[in-house]
Parts: C-alpha cells; structure tokens; sequence
C-alpha cells in the first residue's frame, strides 16, 4: 500500500516530519527494529524540565493535528497537556520518559501504533534537510540489511509446497531485489504459506510489492483517508513485477498475536480478496497509518494520521484481523501445510510427487492429532 503521511502545516513549518516513504511503520527511531522486540539495551539519558516541556507540547500538538479521528486527537491532547501541568511527566529519565508518554498514548486512544523514542545523541533539530532525518534512515536501513530485510527462511517443503517466512516489510527501495529473489525461488511450488507469525509491520508500499505477484492484472486494495476526506490515497497492486507472479495457486498466511500493521495489512488484503486463506490467531490489530514526528532533540514520535478502509470490504483489522482457520500460532504451520498438501493431492495423481504428498498428509495428520490440548 503506497501510503504516504499527511504534512500538516504544522509539520511541514514547525517541525519538519521525519517521513515514512509509506504508513505502517511500527518499529521505531534508529535501531528500534531491535528495540521493538524487547531487546533494548540502550543507556538512559538524564533530561531536565525544559527538555520534557518541549517533548510533550510538541507532542500535543501532533495528535491535534494528525490523529485521524478528531474526538480522540482532542482527548488526548488535552490529557498529554494535562499531565504536564500536573507535574505526571516530571521525570529526569529520557528512557521513562519515552515509556510512560507511549503507554499513555495507547491507552487514551486504544491505538497501539503509538510510540514514543529518544535518543541518546541529540538530533539536529530541525533537521539539516526538510522531511528527513539522515541519521535514523541509515540507521534504519542498516537494521533491515542486517536482518535479510526481513527474509527469513524460504524454501521448498515436501509436496512442493513453497514456504516464506517474512519478519519485516523493508522498503522496497533497499529490499525489492531481495523480494523478486524470494518469489522468484518459490513460483515453481504447488501452494504457497507465508508465515507473518512474527511480523511487526513494516512499509505499505512493500505491501503493495509483495501483493502484486498474486494477481494477474491491477486490484484496488485500499485507501487511506486523513483528516480530511480530501486526503486520500488509493492503493492498487502493480501491473508488472520483476519475474514471474504467483497465480492460480493456494496460498495461506499464518498470523499470531505478534502480527501487526503491515502484516496485517498484506494479510487482510489477500483475504478480502480471496487470494489467500489465514491459518493461526487474532492479530494484534493496527490498522491507522502513521508518520515520524521529531518532537525536539532528544525525542520523536510515531503518530497515526490515517484510517484505512479495504475496497472490499469497506473496512479493516482495526482490533485484530480475524483467521479463516483459527488455530495457535504454534499449530498455525502443520495446519496451514496439511491443507495445502490436501488442496494438491488430486493434482498429483500417479506422478512423482504422488507418494511424497500422501506421506506429508498422514504424518501431519498424526502430528495434529498428538498436539496437547490447547496448545
């Protein structure tokens, strides 16, 4: 989904937003892909009032003008200014800071695609280039390059049955050839499983990629609608690709409580077009798009400022996309691969993937069988 944030005035002349190429970014500032999984180990940074006062004002200012829904924006702004006065954010700590504004964030507006980061070395502010941030994207796409952009195994299971598990949704600009590759390795199989268990989102316009190789000609898939019905943005697969597309064959997506923004995204939009079927748990559930905001020199913010609504079904996974097949995340495999390998069975009928197919369906069988109860 080629989604690009909203550049209110205020973002454009005040702050000059640090942009997302696209929304659903849900890992953070820098090296925060890392941190987002729970692995921060940063110092602490010691702040002093003046520098909370900043952080926080600005931050108001953010919501008012760029969360998608008004009557929440108001809310929360008025609640971030509230605790200023009332001395809730008088704190020394940078990282308690960042911590308790995001925690607050969320819970006032129940969109858990709200952050807030520091960093430990100040950024120039405003930044030496109007709507970028240098530093944090070369961080930031470092950090993708380290993990394979998000490819973390693809391969071919027995049965022919191609498997992809995908951790992140990169820009396609650092990881479309990484992308072609992985799909370019997996058109020769019967069926398709995509594993998005641990994706915490990523890129739209990578969504955008990725989709595009499942159908044969262009597909609405949806738009995002700012504050302002004006502020709107259609998203359509691509008319070409590089290599060949993925077409006419089952495709299943396992998805778990660890699944979020993006991957939801690739996820929904599949099933609403009926190209893919999900196997595993309710997603975590972030359908806003979002932008980063530099709030000052120590910290920055990501900020919803869209809605999302799919061409089919005039909706979203706000609150968790739900399965086709709800099974635990942990099952969602040997579920989602037994029936791929029963969907190829009458293809391969007395031919050399015959007795391969037959083995994989009983020892899955078994396997399932013999899970512990809920699990």
């Amino acid at each position: 989904m080629q989604l690009h944030e909203i550049m209110s005035p205020f973002n454009r002349a005040a702050l000059r937003v640090a942009r997302l190429s696209a929304g659903f970014a849900v890992f953070g500032f820098g090296g925060a892909v890392a941190r987002a999984q729970g692995t921060d180990e940063r110092p602490d940074v010691i702040i002093a009032m003046p520098a909370v006062t900043e952080a926080v004002t600005n931050l108001a200012k953010e919501v008012d003008v760029n969360f998608p829904v008004l009557e929440t924006s108001k809310k929360v702004s008025a609640a971030l200014r509230a605790g200023l006065r009332s001395g809730r954010y008088n704190l020394t700590s940078a990282k308690g800071l960042a911590a308790m504004l995001t925690d607050d964030l969320r819970k006032l507006s129940g969109d858990p695609h709200f952050r807030v980061d520091y960093f430990v070395v100040p950024r120039k502010f405003p930044p030496d280039v109007a709507g970028t941030d240098p530093v944090s994207e070369a961080d930031r796409t470092l950090t993708f390059k380290q993990q394979n952009f998000g490819f973390a195994r693809v391969e071919r299971l027995a049965g022919n049955i191609g498997y992809l598990k995908l951790d992140r949704f990169a820009m396609p600009s650092v990881a479309g050839e990484t992308a072609a590759a992985a799909m370019q390795f997996v058109v020769g199989t019967d069926a398709l499983i995509i594993d998005l268990r641990d994706n915490g989102g990523g890129y739209g316009a990578m969504v955008t990629l990725l989709a595009s190789y499942f159908f044969a000609n262009p597909v609405h898939l949806s738009e995002r609608t700012g504050r302002a019905p004006a502020d709107t943005e259609q998203s359509w697969t691509g008319a070409v690709v590089p290599g060949r597309r993925y077409l006419d064959k089952p495709v299943y997506i396992l998805s778990g409580p660890r699944t979020f923004s993006a991957a939801e995204a690739f996820a929904y939009d599949l099933q609403a077009q009926k190209r893919a079927a999900i196997v595993g748990e309710t997603t975590r559930g972030g359908a806003n798009t979002v932008a980063r905001m530099l709030l000052s020199p120590r910290f920055a913010a990501m900020v919803p400022n869209a809605r999302v609504r799919n061409a089919v079904t005039g909706s979203n996974w706000e609150g968790g996309l739900k399965p086709d097949v709800v099974t635990s995340a942990a099952l969602s495999l040997p579920t989602a691969y037994l029936a791929a390998l029963q969907a190829i069975a009458p293809n391969h009928r007395d031919d050399p993937l015959t007795a391969e197919i037959e083995k994989g369906i009983v020892s899955l069988k078994a396997e399932l069988a013999a899970a512990p109860p809920g699990q």
